[in-house]
């Protein structure tokens, strides 16, 4: 099996050191120099606390990435609920405590992503069904994909049918403008649509707006 191309971004420069030197020296996984994140695997964030400035940049990496599905570990102090929900919304499938995590969970993490392996303690797997069962009707189909358009990208483009330029949907649901614009691009491409008003003519015609 190929080796795990992991991209990696710290706020710390000394974390940034020292995770760097261990795994370089694993085997099974490779470290993406900056000019080559978009198209890593994986994505490594190691964080001090959760706050707006690391959930921009956990938005900034998800947009950067080719593939929309790749995964992302975060190993940080903490993390609210408010900040998970919005943080898997973006790709995370493992949040590590930093003051319980060693090198070797952040390796096992990774490889295990790869394999569609997610973890996160207990009572923030709790919070994230208890969110899940909230937005999916009893019985009936989930909500988090219409017309093959995620719940964001329906957001975003319900939005901009109501006549707000990407800069106003960016405050409106407290995104970047980057990731905005990142959105509309990727489901353009994946859809195979023209532009922005081709998408949310067809956001309209399949009744998702």
């Amino acid at each position: 099996m190929s080796r795990l191309q992991v991209a990696l971004v710290t706020t710390d420069p000394i974390s940034n050191e020292g995770i760097t030197s261990v795994l370089r020296s694993s085997p099974e996984l490779e470290l993406v120099p900056e000019e080559r994140m978009a198209g890593a695997d994986a994505g490594l964030i190691l964080a001090w606390d959760m706050n707006s400035r690391i959930l921009s940049m956990l938005e900034s990496l998800d947009s950067q990435f080719t593939n929309p599905h790749r995964p992302l570990v975060l190993v940080a102090d903490r993390l609210d609920e408010h900040q998970l929900v919005r943080a898997v919304g973006h790709g995370l499938v493992s949040f590590l405590p930093r003051p319980s995590t060693t090198v070797a969970d952040v390796v096992r993490a990774l490889l295990a992503s790869r394999d569609g392996g997610a973890a996160f303690p207990p009572r923030m797997a709790r919070t994230l069904v208890d969110e899940i069962r909230g937005r999916r009707p009893v019985g009936g189909r989930s909500d988090t994909s219409t017309a093959g358009l995620t719940r964001r990208e329906i957001e975003v483009l319900s939005l901009i049918a109501d006549g707000l330029s990407t800069a106003d949907v960016a405050v409106k649901l407290n995104y970047s403008e980057r990731t905005i614009k990142a959105v509309l691009q990727a489901l353009v491409r994946r859809l195979g649509l023209r532009n922005r008003a081709h998408a949310v003519a067809y956001a309209v015609r399949n009744g998702a707006v």
